[in-house]
């Protein structure tokens, strides 16, 4: 789409020629056409912009950056208006160098600000990525740690009930040994997506490695968490899945 929009301005430099007569209008054109460009850019990034930062953080870019395409407009329009009576744009007047300046000045900080974002949305998506188990996408051993160490922080400060889940898979080898090590990547994202889906938001769920899976239970009663461990276990077994666990 962006090479439609510059295709037919090429074409009208192109046509306007290099005679020095035609500097002004060409430098006015391609004024405008970044400008365009520009508009066009945010106008496609406004809503990845909102779903990934959110409303506020997209109206703080594209806002500046569709005040900035105005300005260029309306002063590259303004040439074009006064036109034939404008000197040389490269002449140190007010108009050129408000042209200049403006758009120097608000691209830079347009492209520092977008990089910016980019960088500390990849920064936070790196650090999710390194508390992320990758065969199951629960958190890992790291990430259970840091879990568990704020849960018990917070019980010894509220005194609330804390309850924690080890659970281990009876036998795993067995099945990496008679289906394979696929089958028994199968089964781990199976069990999974079953503690995932018996537990509460505010429960953390990580895979601590091997067939080991941790459970951290803030408000939880010793009898309700004792409760949550035999309907787990249960529902592996019944599962399917040709796999038993334990839970301590």
């Amino acid at each position: 789409e962006q090479l439609v929009m510059v295709l037919p301005v090429l074409a009208l430099l192109a046509w306007l020629g290099p005679g020095r007569e035609d500097a002004p209008m060409r430098i006015v054109v391609a004024y405008l056409m970044q400008a365009a460009i520009l508009a066009r850019t945010l106008w496609t990034i406004r809503p990845v912009l909102a779903q990934e930062f959110g409303r506020r953080t997209m109206l703080g870019l594209t806002v500046p950056g569709a005040l900035l395409v105005a300005v260029i407009t309306a002063l590259g329009g303004r040439q074009i208006l006064v036109w034939p009576d404008v000197a040389e744009m490269q002449g140190a007047n007010a108009a050129n160098l408000g042209l200049m300046l403006t758009y120097l000045a608000g691209s830079a900080l347009f492209s520092f600000a977008f990089l910016t974002l980019v960088t500390q949305r990849l920064v936070v998506r790196l650090r999710e990525a390194s508390m992320r188990d990758a065969l199951t996408g629960l958190f890992n051993r790291r990430a259970m740690n840091e879990a568990l160490q704020r849960a018990w922080l917070r019980h010894r400060r509220t005194r609330e009930p804390l309850a924690a889940l080890v659970i281990d898979l009876d036998h795993f080898k067995r099945i990496n040994d008679s289906g394979g090590h696929a089958a028994g990547d199968a089964v781990l994202v199976r069990v999974s997506a079953l503690l995932q889906n018996q537990v509460r938001a505010e429960d953390v769920v990580g895979r601590a490695g091997g067939e080991e899976f941790w459970l951290v239970l803030p408000d939880t009663p010793r009898e309700h968490a004792l409760l949550l461990a035999e309907r787990l276990r249960r529902q592996v077994a019944d599962a399917g899945l040709g796999v038993t666990c334990s839970i301590g």
